[in-house]
């Protein structure tokens, strides 16, 4: 039982393929569409309570994006439009733009979706049926290998 649920014994292309069309809609979302961003979460948190993960376990596994997104925070300092703040702090001029925080907040949380997804999708398949499916999706091998080493780790956290 155990096993079958870990995606031994079946196809699991159509969860990859599910998996990538979720994250790429959730990156194509604009800035600021904090609302199609808390559904797609609550998406997440549903299929997360079918395969027996609950919604507060499945979000502190996704800080794992954190130190990824940190090459997003000068956005908030650079972009000058909508201006929010602006100061001096020692011999630095800075300014804190609403379009850069924005931006930076929106990346935060793709990239803490986009994770959770990736671990649904380990939740629902194991790692080698994972590699196999994207094999026979006809994937260049180092995609493939790439997603492998990438999956094994997910799986460490």
């Amino acid at each position: 039982m155990i096993a079958e649920s870990r995606g031994v014994g079946r196809d699991t292309r159509a969860a990859v393929i599910a998996t990538l069309a979720f994250v790429t809609a959730v990156a194509l979302l604009p800035p600021g569409s904090y609302l199609a961003l808390l559904l797609s979460w609550l998406l997440l948190a549903f299929a997360g309570a079918l395969l027996g993960i609950s919604p507060g376990r499945l979000a502190r596994r996704g800080l794992v994006a954190l130190p990824f997104v940190v090459a997003a925070v000068p956005i908030v300092f650079l972009r000058s439009d909508e201006l929010l703040w602006a100061g001096s702090v020692g011999p630095l001029t800075l300014q804190i733009s609403g379009a850069g925080l924005r931006i930076a907040l929106t990346a935060l949380i793709k990239a803490w979706i986009s994770v959770q997804a990736s671990m649904l999708l380990l939740a629902f398949a194991s790692a080698p049926s994972i590699v196999t499916a994207l094999r026979r999706m006809k994937l260049p091998e180092v995609i493939a290998t790439s997603a492998g080493l990438t999956i094994r780790y997910l799986e460490l956290l």
